[in-house]
Order: C-alpha cells, then sequence, then structure tokens
C-alpha cells in the first residue's frame, strides 16, 4: 500500500482502496490498448515524458502495484508529482459529473469531529469518513509539496541566488526525475555538490509545537519590523487611503514568511476546512507538532467571535492545542480592543486546556518613530517566549 501520514492502519488501508481505483481508471486507459504516451502528460511536466517516457509509465505502474500491495510503500517526488495530478483530475470529473463513481464527499458533509468526547475507536470512524474526500489525501498523503515548485526553485538558482537549495533546506538530487535533461547536465555540478555535501535542515529544530509556536512568533516579530521599518505597511493601504481586506493582509504574510517555513521544513496549508468554516493558516512540522493562525482586522466585527468560536472550534475539533490569533491594527484606536481579546484568550487556555497567544501585525499607515511608541504598545509586540 502507499504510505499514507497522520493516520491509523485501518485508514491506511481504506484510503489505499479509494487510490487503487482512482489510479485503475487511468491505468486502463493507458494500457489496455497499449502504451497510450499522449495521456503521461495529464500527470508529468511535458519535457519529463518526452525524455523519461518509460521511467513514466513505470512509475504510474508502479502506484497501480503498491495500491494493492500489503507492504507499505513511500513516495519519490516523482510518484508525488504523478498521483497528485491523478487526484486534481479525478476531483474534476467528480465535480463535472452527475453520478458520484466513488462515492466522495465534499468537505462540508463530514461531521464535527469532537476528540475529545469520542473514543479511539469512533476518531478512527471519523478519519475514515474524512478518507471519503479529496481533501485528506492533499492532506495526508504528502510529507510537503516541494515537488510543484521545484522549478521555481530551480530557475531561482539559474538567475543567481546560488544559496536557494541550501536555504530551503531541498536536496535537488531527490527531484532529477522532474528536471530536464539539458538543464540537470549543465549544472551538473549542482547535484554532485547537493549529494556530497549534507545539507543542514536542522531534523531536531523543533521538539514540542511550543517551539513551533515560538518560531512562528518570531517570524510575526519580522513581518513587523517591514511594516514599521522598511514601508512594507504600505502595501496594505489602496489608493483611496481606505486599508486593503483579509485577504490582502493573509497573501503578504504568507509570502513574506513562506521561504523561512520552507527552510525549516515547517508545512503550512492555507484556509484548511474541516467542515466547520476555514482557518487561515495551519502550521505543522514532522507531522506532530501542530499550531493554528487566525488572521482577522481588529476593524472586523466579527473580531471576538474569531477566538471565541471559529478558532476554539477548530483547535478542539483538529485537537490541536496551540494557536495564534493574529489581530491587524490599521488605526490607533483600534489597540483598545487588545487588552479584552487577551482577556478571552486567558480564560479559553484556563477552561480548554490549551494556549492561544494574541498577536499584532502593525499596518498602521504612518510607522511611528521609536520614540513616540508608547510604552504600553511595546509591551503589546512584544512576542513573549515561553
Amino acid at each position: 500500500m502507499i504510505k499514507v501520514y497522520n493516520v491509523h492502519y485501518r485508514v491506511m488501508e481504506y484510503a489505499n482502496e479509494k487510490l487503487a481505483n482512482f489510479i485503475d481508471f487511468y491505468y486502463d486507459l493507458l494500457f489496455d490498448c497499449g502504451e497510450d504516451e499522449e495521456l503521461l502528460f495529464i500527470f508529468f511536466p511535458d519535457l519529463t515524458v518526452l525524455e523519461r517516457k518509460e521511467k513514466c509509465f513505470q512509475t504510474i505502474r508502479d502506484l497501480y502495484y503498491w495500491s494493492r500491495d500489503k507492504h507499505i510503500h513511500e513516495l519519490t517526488p516523482l510518484h508525488e508529482y504523478a498521483i497528485y495530478h491523478i487526484l486534481l483530475a479525478h476531483e474534476d470529473l467528480h465535480s463535472d459529473s452527475e453520478e458520484n463513481i466513488y462515492d466522495m464527499k465534499d468537505i462540508d458533509e463530514i461531521p464535527f469531529r469532537d476528540s475529545e468526547e469520542m473514543s479511539d475507536g469512533e476518531l478512527i470512524e471519523m478519519d475514515l469518513m474524512y478518507a471519503d474526500t479529496f481533501d485528506f489525501y492533499y492532506e495526508n498523503l504528502f510529507q510537503d509539496h516541494d515537488f510543484k515548485y521545484i522549478d521555481l526553485l530551480l530557475n531561482r538558482y539559474i538567475l543567481g541566488d546560488t544559496k536557494v537549495f541550501e536555504n530551503y533546506g531541498i536536496d535537488i538530487k531527490l527531484y532529477e526525475d522532474l528536471i530536464p535533461i539539458d538543464i540537470s547536465r549543465k549544472y551538473s555540478h549542482l547535484f554532485d555538490e547537493i549529494n556530497g555535501e549534507k545539507i543542514e535542515v536542522a531534523d531536531e529544530t523543533f521538539v514540542s509545537s511550543s517551539d513551533l509556536s515560538i518560531f512562528l512568533k518570531s517570524l510575526i516579530g519580522h513581518v513587523n519590523h517591514a511594516l514599521v521599518n522598511e514601508n512594507l505597511n504600505l502595501l496594505l493601504w489602496n489608493d483611496d487611503k481606505t486599508p486593503k481586506n483579509e485577504k490582502s493582509v493573509q497573501s503578504l504574510f504568507y509570502n513574506t514568511i513562506a521561504p523561512f517555513c520552507i527552510r525549516k521544513r515547517v508545512n503550512v496549508s492555507r484556509e484548511v476546512n474541516n467542515g466547520r468554516g476555514p482557518i487561515d493558516f495551519k502550521f505543522v512540522y514532522n507531522h506532530d507538532y501542530k499550531v493554528l493562525m487566525e488572521i482577522k482586522l481588529l476593524s472586523n466585527t466579527n473580531i471576538y467571535k474569531g477566538l471565541e468560536a471559529q478558532l476554539l472550534q477548530y483547535m478542539i475539533q483538529e485537537d490541536i492545542k496551540r494557536a495564534i490569533y493574529l489581530v491587524v491594527v490599521f488605526y490607533d484606536n483600534d489597540f483598545k480592543k487588545i487588552d479584552k481579546l487577551k482577556s478571552i484568550a486567558e480564560q479559553l487556555n484556563h477552561d480548554y486546556d490549551i494556549k492561544t497567544d494574541v498577536q499584532i501585525l502593525d499596518a498602521r499607515k504612518t510607522a511611528l518613530s521609536a520614540s513616540k511608541i508608547s510604552r504600553e504598545e511595546i509591551s503589546m509586540f512584544k512576542n513573549i517566549e515561553e
């Protein structure tokens, strides 16, 4: 069977039954009437098919037989790329078809998963239901999604960012099957260097969710520095002098912190939906340590509800003990709401045995000089490390 992460063995077996059906559909199209080369372009980059056609066929064969085998097989980047696109193709078919051939569900159809009230057996049954959604496979079938971005990273190297793979902790050699032959030959020294020299990705960087939370709060400090001192805040204001919406803040925040997360092997999922509404960010390290993050403008009328209901419910359902409620300041008056938010967070932490930190992004249009920032505001911005 194909390895599925973060689930019980029974769930892995059931997921592989689903995967076998997905793969079987295209396996039959590829091989029943001879080897149909044209179909390979659905699952692999064009040049990978043209230059490594036989390896592409073998990859599909591997997936077909692995999903039916009793041994657990781990995917290589080429296998990941193929099965990811098989899933995308089936999801498109599912959304366009009136018939639900594989009995798949939308994430909104999955009931609330109360990890505190349910027994282990009940939780397994809930995960079996979740395995009937495509979201389950995108979240649990891959250790990371580097295979989707290797072309962008390699282009950065070619354009002069020679430390890009070292900085992101990526062994480019593992992705050689996804790289055009002329490029791998021209930059063969890159593969030799990567193979011959261990890239330090600090496997033991985080030994708890608390460590991961501290790391994320340091990134918030990094973003705040750029907002206040490097005019990054100007990107969050419209030409008519009104602040931009939460989506804009989320995008800017994500694009600022993503390189640091990649380097530390922290997986970042955006707008994850478990049936109770989406959460802005889910950070996972080594499959065990998890922190949720919700971003809200302090001007949002649901600023308190977002903390008391949305974020809390997601933490309970996913059995995640750590979260960050990141609030965005556009006007000086926004600070008046901070004390109440921190009080709510403290009460929730006490009542539910969780740890939610209220953190601030200062997106005010006029950055304050150090001499004008009040002692109160300085204390609000401190990222307390526990």
